[in-house]
Order: structure tokens, then C-alpha cells, then sequence
């Protein structure tokens, strides 16, 4: 419940960055703190509400370092973006895409030295892959495969769970 409040303030700090207004940022605010979606998930231990929280802060952060180019952002930015896949594996591509897509315009659009940026980019990227490290080592040590999540091919496991009928209809 906490995290989901959390999540309502976070939208209505981003719905104020971006319209400029009061209003809509409380409506934004509002409309979230009620919506049926969320508020069925908060008490269930299920990952909606921290992806939902992790993802708004992830956007908000991402907002923040484009208005105000500051490499303080891209700490807590690297490892959100490293840590979403951990709560939701689906979210590893798009995690992939938007450091590239930050590395490329903070390198272009960052104030600081050449070695400064390289050094930057360099925390951005590490900071991207810390979370990734326990998978990769526990998958190596204990399956024998490099994998940065799961070492079961998903597609197979649920096109297999997916066709998997528990009781025959009779003949």
C-alpha cells in the first residue's frame, strides 16, 4: 500500500513536470490513488504494484536527467533500469533499448569532459549490470549456463503449460 502511494505521489510529480499545472497534476494524482487495477493487486504478493512503481520512478528519473542533464540521475537510474527485469523478465529488452537510447544522448548531451563522460557511462553501464550478477552466477554454478534471468527457455515452458490439460475428456 505504501509502495502504490508512493507510486500516486510519483505521477503526480511527473503529470506537474510535464503540463505545468496544478490541476491536472491533482486529477492525475487522484485518478491513479482510485483505479480498481492497482488497488485489487496491494494486498496480493504479486510484482504489479513494485513494477508499476519501479517503471514511474524509472520514467520520472529518465525525465528529470533529459530537463536537467545532471549525472546524478544516471546512479539510481542504472539500477532501476537493471533491477526492472529481475521483477519482470519480459522487461529485459526494453531495459536494454532505453540504456542505449540514455547512453547515446547523455554522451551527446552531457556538459562535462570527454574522460568525465566516458567515466559517467562507464558507472551507468556497471551500475545496468549489477543487478544481473547473482543470476549470472548462480545460473553458471548451479545449471552450467550463462543467463542473465532464467535458464528454462520461457517460450518452451509456457507454449508447453499452455497445452498442458490436467484431465482428458472422456472418449
Amino acid at each position: 500500500a505504501v509502495v502504490d502511494a508512493a507510486t500516486g505521489i510519483l505521477v503526480y510529480a511527473l503529470a506537474r513536470k510535464i503540463i505545468k499545472k496544478e490541476t491536472p497534476a491533482r486529477i492525475a494524482c487522484v485518478l491513479y490513488m482510485v483505479n480498481p487495477y492497482t488497488g485489487a493487486l496491494v494486498g496480493v504478493m504479486l510484482t504489479e504494484i513494485m513494477t508499476i512503481f519501479f517503471t514511474t520512478l524509472a520514467i520520472y528519473l529518465t525525465f528529470l536527467f533529459l530537463e536537467q542533464k545532471k549525472a546524478r540521475h544516471l546512479i539510481p537510474l542504472g539500477l532501476l533500469y537493471g533491477f526492472l527485469p529481475q521483477v519482470r523478465p519480459p522487461f529485459l529488452y526494453i531495459s536494454m533499448a532505453l540504456v542505449g537510447a540514455i547512453s547515446i544522448l547523455s554522451y551527446s548531451h552531457m556538459t562535462y569532459k570527454t574522460h568525465i563522460k566516458k567515466l559517467i557511462l562507464t558507472i551507468f553501464i556497471v551500475l545496468y549490470l549489477l543487478p544481473f550478477t547473482y543470476s549470472f552466477y548462480g545460473n553458471y554454478k548451479w545449471y552450467n549456463q550463462l543467463s542473465p534471468l532464467i535458464v528454462e527457455n520461457q517460450f518452451v515452458q509456457n507454449l508447453f503449460l499452455s497445452l498442458y490439460i490436467d484431465r482428458m475428456i472422456p472418449y
